[in-house]
C-alpha cells in the first residue's frame, strides 16, 4: 500500500512525492551537503583518502609518496588520482536525472549542470554511495581491439553515445582491462557518436593516440535513454518540459522511493508543464 507521494520526470515526464515521505529520503534530497576537502581542488592535489586509493589502485607506487608519483608519472599517463571515479558527461547527467536536489541546484541540462554534478560527485557523492552506475540496458559495451602489429585490421563501432579508446592492458601489471571502469584508470580519448553512422575505432578517427605503439580497445558508453525521473518532493518546486506525474512515494515499511512504473501502478494524477 502506498503511504506517501513523489514527483518523477524524464524526457519531460515528472512525478511528485509527499511531504510525509520518510525523514531519511527527504533529508537526502533536500538537506545542505557537508563541506569536505575537495580532492581535485586540494592545494596538494590529493587528500589523504585519495593518496591511499591511488596507492592501492596502482601497485608500482609502493612506498613512494602518491602525490609525487602522480605529479611525476601518473598525470601524463592519465591515472585516476581520486577515490571517486572521474565521472563522464553521461554519468554526470545520469546523476542529475536520478537526484532531484541536483536538478534544483544546477538545472536539468546543459554544460554547467554537468560540470557541477561531476564536482558534486567527486566532493562527497561517492562517499554517500549515490548510484552512478547505469541500469543494465545502458551498460557500456566492448567494441573491439586495435593492434598496431596488424595495421590492415579495421574496426568500426555503431555506438549511440560516446565512443572511448584506451589501453587494452594495465600498464603496470599487464593484465587485461576488462571493463569500462578499469579502462578509465588510464589515459583515454573519446568522442560523441551516433549509431546512425559507424565510427572507426582508430587513431585517425579520434585524432589522437593515447598509447602509441600499444594494443588498444574501444568501448561504447551508451547515451541515457529518456525515462521518467524524480524531480521533487511534495511541496517543492519541479521544473519540467512535458508531463508531470503526482503519485505515491514509497511502499509501506520501506524508506526508499518507488520507481516511476511502480508509482503509476497505484493512484496518480498528471499535468503538463513547459519549463515552469
Amino acid at each position: 500500500m502506498m503511504t506517501t507521494q513523489q514527483i518523477v520526470i524524464s524526457n519531460g515526464v515528472v512525478a511528485k512525492q509527499n511531504a510525509s515521505a520518510s525523514a531519511n529520503a527527504t533529508a537526502n534530497a533536500t538537506a545542505a551537503k557537508p563541506i569536505m576537502l575537495v580532492s581535485t581542488k586540494s592545494p596538494v592535489g590529493m587528500n589523504e583518502d585519495d593518496m591511499k586509493c591511488y596507492s592501492d589502485r596502482y601497485s608500482d607506487v609502493g612506498t613512494e609518496d602518491p602525490r609525487e608519483h602522480f605529479t611525476m608519472i601518473g598525470r601524463d599517463q592519465g591515472r585516476l588520482a581520486t577515490c571517486a571515479r572521474n565521472a563522464s558527461d553521461i554519468e554526470a547527467q545520469r546523476l542529475i536525472d536520478r537526484y532531484p536536489f541536483l536538478q534544483h541546484q544546477y538545472g536539468r541540462k546543459g554544460k554547467y549542470a554537468v560540470i557541477m554534478s561531476r564536482d558534486n560527485y567527486t566532493n562527497y557523492g561517492y562517499k554517500e554511495k549515490v548510484k552512478i552506475q547505469p541500469d543494465y540496458w545502458e551498460e557500456p559495451w566492448f567494441c573491439g581491439d586495435i593492434d598496431p602489429a596488424n595495421p590492415n585490421y579495421s574496426l568500426s563501432c555503431g555506438c549511440s553515445g560516446r565512443l572511448w579508446m584506451g589501453a587494452a592492458k594495465d600498464q603496470v601489471t599487464g593484465y587485461r582491462l576488462n571493463n569500462f571502469e578499469e579502462l578509465r584508470h588510464w589515459k583515454t580519448v573519446s568522442k560523441d557518436t551516433s549509431n546512425e553512422d559507424w565510427t572507426d575505432c582508430s587513431v585517425a578517427a579520434f585524432g589522437a593516440d593515447p598509447w602509441p605503439g600499444k594494443k588498444k580497445q574501444c568501448w561504447c558508453e551508451v547515451k541515457p535513454y529518456d525515462y521518467p525521473t524524480r524531480c521533487a518532493n511534495d511541496g517543492e518546486d519541479c521544473m519540467c518540459n512535458g508531463n508531470v506525474y503526482y503519485g505515491g512515494y514509497e511502499e509501506e515499511g520501506k524508506e526508499a522511493p518507488i520507481d516511476f512504473w511502480t508509482m503509476t501502478g497505484g493512484f496518480w494524477t498528471i499535468n503538463s508543464a513547459n519549463n515552469t
